[in-house]
């Protein structure tokens, strides 16, 4: 059965069948190798690996919740990293005053504030495209391969299950109190907010008990079964992310421009 958010969007994956430890492992060598860089070229070098991943598991399209998703994730990078380039002390590269308040960039500033940024994409990207193209199932058969205990991979299953739904639950509670001007006005927003958060939490707990039972139901024994198991991880997953972990150090910490 697929699940919700990402999921249905994991089940048409091109690369639905590739691994999900081999991907799993590849993600975390991106990320590791970024990281571990000091200098911008690996992390835009990671960034655009993971835009084409991501494009070849979407088949070239790009779907309105990795919009949504891509403009949220970037309002708060791009916060921190403004504040980053202002707090960043060094030699002032630019500056704007107002009312006998000024703000400045430094040098140093801006050079740590552009590094922070692209990591930041790159990391975003790269965990976007593990979900958008490894379903909920064959996520915890991977975590089952690493030995994790299966009390705690069946917590992570609920969790991502559930989620999705909590947040279209509360989407749906905001929209009808912004038709009804529940947010005209300040005092008015902070009653509303209070009283959507409260009715939320009473509703979590209808629908925890409601899916406790349907789970019942349905036989649940506290594990989901995998009615069509993922493939196996082979020698190429194993060596491929470790390779590719190695080439982006050397270029991140060795090469020379």
């Amino acid at each position: 059965m697929k699940g919700s958010g990402l999921d249905p969007l994991a089940h048409e994956s091109a690369a639905k069948n590739w691994p999900p430890l081999g991907k799993l492992l590849l993600c975390i060598s991106l990320l590791c190798g970024s990281l571990l860089s000091k200098t911008i070229l690996v992390p835009l070098l990671v960034l655009i690996i993971s835009l084409a991943l991501l494009l070849y598991s979407t088949r070239g399209k790009f779907p309105k919740i990795f919009i949504a998703l891509a403009l949220n994730a970037s309002m708060v990078i791009i916060a921190g990293v403004l504040l980053i380039a202002i707090v960043t002390p060094g030699e002032t590269a630019y500056s704007v005053s107002s009312s006998g308040f000024t703000l400045a960039a430094s040098i140093e500033g801006i050079t740590k504030a552009s590094l922070v940024l692209v990591r930041s994409l790159a990391g975003f990207f790269v965990l976007i495209f593990f979900a958008a193209s490894t379903p909920i199932s064959h996520f915890a058969a991977a975590l089952l391969q690493l030995r994790i205990p299966s009390y705690a991979v069946e917590i992570t299953i609920l969790i991502y299950r559930y989620s999705f739904m909590l947040l279209e639950l509360a989407a749906g509670m905001f929209v009808a109190a912004d038709c009804r001007l529940g947010f005209r006005g300040m005092k008015n927003s902070i009653r509303t907010s209070g009283t959507i958060a409260g009715s939320l939490f009473l509703r979590c707990l209808d629908f925890a008990g409601r899916a406790s039972e349907a789970l019942e139901s349905r036989g649940y024994n506290g594990s989901f079964p995998i009615y069509k198991k993922p493939a196996a991880i082979n020698f190429f997953w194993f060596a491929f992310p470790f390779l590719t972990l190695i080439l982006l150090y050397i270029i991140g910490n060795f090469w020379s421009w």
